[in-house]
């Protein structure tokens, strides 16, 4: 869809929204996420098609902060989704044995504000603009640290010592949520059910007419019509499928994984974080839920048969890509219809949330939904790379003009600095040519040592992490 197109969608969705509907195909995560943000965020008749013979796609679901900010968006408190859905939180994402054995790297949420703003970035958005100024990443590289996480992510000390950090940590946007997708799809299931048309039945056939996509009949010969479709049926993609969009496949290490269901011999095991372990044949994943973790191996689809040998679990398997358009006339795709990249990097649920937020963007016609999704993917895509090529040349994928620290807001690169800074550490990438800004470092060295002591010392203090959930549980209840 070219920019000119949106100005017409603004005219079709946006005016009179009190007399026309939007039908939402799919009951996972996706499809109630999506179908409680249109029911709180615009005049829609909201309208959601599932099947409850068809199970939802899940293990233990690693996100990331945005999550949690889409999840108040729509009026859900945090401690009681946390208490009623399993969910715990993550603090980071361990990396075990990426490099050589015995590695450990936190990956955590913590920003590379301007320093300008120190000693906290108040009125920063999550993504600055203000790149002529030193960052706080570029007063790392002045210390000339040899742990990269110790000292930019505040959550470092009550991960290592497995702790509840929560009561430290004052900016939410340092952590994310482990989630049930089950769970969680009934949770907004019950909080929106009065704000929503709800067919529990399978599609037999979809009616499309000139402009897309007309009416949906189920198998119990109701036709459900509408005026916007969204397709969150996950792999199976039943809406796009119908109006013959193509998949756009990424050249990618993994599209296997065997997962299951594993048990805590003792509440102490849970982490807060997620685990990522290197492995002879991939890289095994554990999500920490509250009575539970997620577990599972993930693979390229040619050791699959060796793979179960040693791990076993449900298989599954997928097509790393992107649909070649996320928006066909008035169809859009979000969540694993929209596309799929691997589940190691926590990446999914963010790209869910942010495409029900882009599509609301979009139908105001406000940004070109297409070119937008695109660029999140493709962005996502040459970020995981990194973790995967130890050979993979940061110079040339980072520093080209079109990906220069001036573009990070547009969309055409989607991190922050810092990101790309801890993998080339991480994976001892030669970081001379990265670009300093001059400036005075002597106040951003002593700010992230302070900062690296003040945790230290707190993590000291807190409760082990399954006490401190649980104590955070109970005032709920």
């Amino acid at each position: 869809m070219q920019s000119g197109t949106a100005k017409t969608e603004k005219k079709n969705y946006k005016n009179n929204r009190k007399n026309k509907s939007v039908v939402i195909v799919g009951g996972g995560t996706a499809g109630w996420m999506c179908a409680a943000y249109l029911s709180k965020k615009t005049d829609f008749a909201v309208k959601l098609i599932y099947s409850s013979d068809i199970p939802v796609i899940g293990v233990g679901e690693s996100t990331t902060p945005h999550v949690i900010a889409f999840m108040q968006s729509i009026g859900i408190d945090i401690q009681d989704f946390v208490a009623k859905t399993g969910a715990s939180f993550k603090y980071a994402n361990k990396l075990v044995d990426w490099m050589y054995k015995g590695q450990e790297e936190y990956v955590g949420f913590d920003l590379s504000y301007p320093l300008k703003s120190l000693p906290y970035p108040k009125n920063e958005s999550q993504f600055s603009s203000q790149f002529h100024l030193p960052l706080l990443s570029d007063a790392l590289i002045e210390m000339n640290v040899d742990k990269f996480d110790k000292y930019f992510n505040t959550v470092y000390h009550y991960c290592v010592k497995n702790v509840w950090g929560n009561n430290y940590l004052t900016n939410h946007y340092v952590y994310a949520l482990h989630m049930d997708a089950h769970l969680v799809s009934e949770y907004i299931k019950d909080k929106f059910i009065d704000d929503i048309q709800v067919y529990d039945c399978k599609v037999k056939k979809i009616d499309k007419f000139e402009h897309g996509i007309k009416s949906i009949t189920l198998e119990n010969d109701l036709i459900i019509e509408g005026d916007l479709f969204v397709d969150a049926s996950g792999l199976r993609r039943v809406l796009m499928s119908e109006l013959d969009v193509s998949l756009i496949e990424y050249d990618h290490a993994v599209n296997s994984a065997f997962v299951k269901q594993v048990p805590y011999r003792d509440k102490s095991e849970i982490r807060p974080y997620t685990e990522t372990i290197k492995r002879g044949m991939g890289w095994e994943f554990k999500v920490y839920l509250q009575n539970r973790y997620g577990n599972g191996y993930v693979h390229h689809s040619k050791d699959s048969e060796k793979v179960s040998e040693k791990f076993g679990g449900k298989y599954i398997t997928w097509n790393p890509g992107r649909l070649q358009n996320f928006q066909k006339q008035n169809c859009f795709a979000i969540g694993l219809s929209a596309g799929f990249i691997d589940p190691l990097e926590g990446n999914g649920l963010y790209l869910l949330t942010a495409s029900i937020m882009k599509m609301h963007k979009a139908l105001n016609g406000e940004i070109n939904f297409n070119h937008v999704m695109t660029c999140m993917f493709d962005n996502f895509y040459k970020h995981i790379q990194i973790f995967y090529d130890n050979n993979y040349d940061q110079r040339s994928a980072y520093f080209e003009p079109e990906y220069d620290t001036e573009a990070l807001l547009n969309w055409d690169i989607l991190f922050p600095q810092y990101m790309w800074l801890q993998k080339a550490i991480m994976f001892n990438h030669d970081i001379s040519h990265w670009p300093i800004r001059e400036g005075d470092y002597s106040k951003a060295i002593n700010y992230l040592l302070l900062r690296e002591a003040t945790h230290r010392i707190n993590s000291e203090k807190c409760v082990p992490y399954h006490i401190g959930l649980e104590d955070y549980i109970s005032k709920n209840l």
